[in-house]
């Protein structure tokens, strides 16, 4: 029997939606591609096609910056500022 790694999520909090008018997020990691589920619907690329992650911490709550290969770039705030920095 092989294992499979177990996917990692991060997002905002209920509190942090309400404080800074964010809609409520996830993105999801798995073994070969990204979820970031947001309320409009999914963006589902491969691992590869995120370029990179950027956050700027607030006084609770973080902005995260998502780019992907296809130059999108989306903007998300609301997730607690110790589950940006991971």
């Amino acid at each position: 029997m092989t294992s499979r790694p177990i996917a990692r999520t991060w997002g905002s909090t209920t509190a942090g939606a309400i404080f800074t008018g964010s809609e409520r997020w996830t993105l999801t990691l798995g073994e070969n591609k990204v979820t970031l589920s947001l309320k409009k619907g999914n963006i589902v690329a491969s691992i590869l096609a995120l370029k990179s992650v950027r956050s700027k911490a607030g006084v609770f709550w973080s902005t995260v910056w998502f780019a992907f290969s296809d130059q999108r770039v989306v903007e998300m705030d609301g997730i607690p500022n110790d589950d940006a920095y991971e």
